[in-house]
């Protein structure tokens, strides 16, 4: 990450000494930039770097309706809505893809602009994602950043995201955050608030306080029913604490959850968190009525005895589901079972289910269970080999 302006500026020197110190006139080069047209954009590159590669892309994204003009010899992709990262991420992939291999440079003008556009958790994802792509394809990229346009917990949240910083950039926050601890707290304000009270309780919490904590925080009233502070402990159980788990923020032994970094890495992690993922996170409302799985009969296709239930389109539906129809044929509660996000992705799941038009379908196993999720439906049955 460059935190100086981007090529064509007249103190961008470090962009264009990159160019110049490793050389271009045998490389694939590709310029992004918000704001300004592909013309603009070529004339500033012959300005400062003077070089023409051995193939020039440019994608230029601007809210304007206008259609770029040829350019001789340069590939160009305009894009016209600066929200709009996925398209833009495409546009990027498939200039890298078809240059296949080929030694390829990436300029991107600049965070700042996507930032104005898409805000600090949106920005976050996209970059995450574009640079494991990046890195998966060995380009070499870097990124502009205006370091006086953004507050210093923005930059300190984009900064492990980057090998690399060059130039002056505010450093309150430490250097060594990983970014898929920051990844997976901004995915849910329900682990946001998990490590909130590991921070408050000075890191070590049983999983029935810490879940009791949360529903509390959760609830506009803050007296959570019995079924929601349930729901939220099978979450916390079977989806958030495995995943937080995985990035080596937190361990989870039987009941009691530790956070495995110091305390002041803890409280930076739950400061760049904020209020965590941007999707609506609240508990569903409280309807006084908890629907159970119920034994149906036989299975049409295997003819063995199946339990089945339903869920709905709350953001924690199926997991809850999922875990009360398995607890129902074990006998048990369901925060007792293994964590079904070490079987299945019930993250994916969840996210699917939510999706307007979208039908959830799924098989896996689970123990002595084959489990079906099917456009609404749950089945649980056992697993005949």
């Amino acid at each position: 990450m460059l935190s100086t302006p981007a090529v064509g500026a007249d103190d961008d020197a470090e962009c264009v000494e990159r160019f110049a110190r490793n050389g271009v006139d045998d490389k694939y080069v590709l310029l992004v930039t918000y704001d300004r047209s592909p013309e603009q954009l070529l004339a500033s590159w012959h300005a400062r770097v003077d070089v023409d590669p051995a193939e020039l892309g440019i994608v230029s994204v601007r809210d304007a309706d206008d259609e770029p003009g040829a350019i001789d010899g340069t590939s160009v992709v305009s894009l016209t809505r600066p929200v709009s990262l996925g398209r833009l991420q495409t546009a990027i992939h498939l200039f890298v893809d078809g240059w296949d291999d080929a030694p390829t440079v990436v300029c991107f003008d600049s965070i700042t602009a996507v930032l104005d556009h898409a805000g600090r958790v949106a920005t976050f994802r996209f970059l995450r994602s574009l640079l494991v792509r990046l890195t998966e394809a060995t380009v070499d990229s870097h990124f502009h950043l205006d370091p006086v346009a953004h507050d210093e917990r923005t930059v300190a949240t984009l900064r492990p995201l980057f090998d690399v910083v060059v130039g002056d950039l505010p450093a309150p926050y430490a250097d060594d955050l990983s970014p898929d601890v920051l990844a997976a707290i901004l995915e849910s304000r329900r682990r946001w608030l998990a490590m909130r009270y590991l921070a408050e309780v000075d890191d070590s919490a049983t999983v029935a306080d810490l879940a009791a904590r949360v529903a509390v925080w959760e609830s506009p009233s803050g007296d959570p029913s019995a079924d929601v502070r349930e729901r939220v402990r099978i979450t916390l159980h079977h989806l958030h604490l495995p995943e937080l788990a995985e990035t080596d923020v937190l361990s989870v032994d039987g009941d009691v959850v530790t956070a495995t970094v110091d305390g002041d890495a803890l409280e930076q992690y739950v400061t760049l968190g904020d209020a965590g993922g941007s999707d609506d996170e609240r508990s569903p409302p409280d309807t006084g009525e908890v629907v159970g799985p119920r034994l149906t009969g036989p299975d049409e296709m295997s003819g063995e005895e199946v339990y089945w239930t339903v869920y709905g389109t709350d953001r924690d539906s199926i997991v809850v589901s999922l875990a009360r129809a398995l607890a129902a044929v074990e006998g048990c509660s369901p925060t007792d079972l293994r964590p079904l996000q070490e079987v299945v992705d019930v993250g994916a799941l969840q996210r699917l289910a939510r999706r307007d038009g979208m039908s959830v379908h799924a098989t896996f196993q689970y123990g002595p269970y084959n489990v079906v999720v099917d456009g609404g439906e749950i089945k649980v049955f056992e697993w005949s080999r």
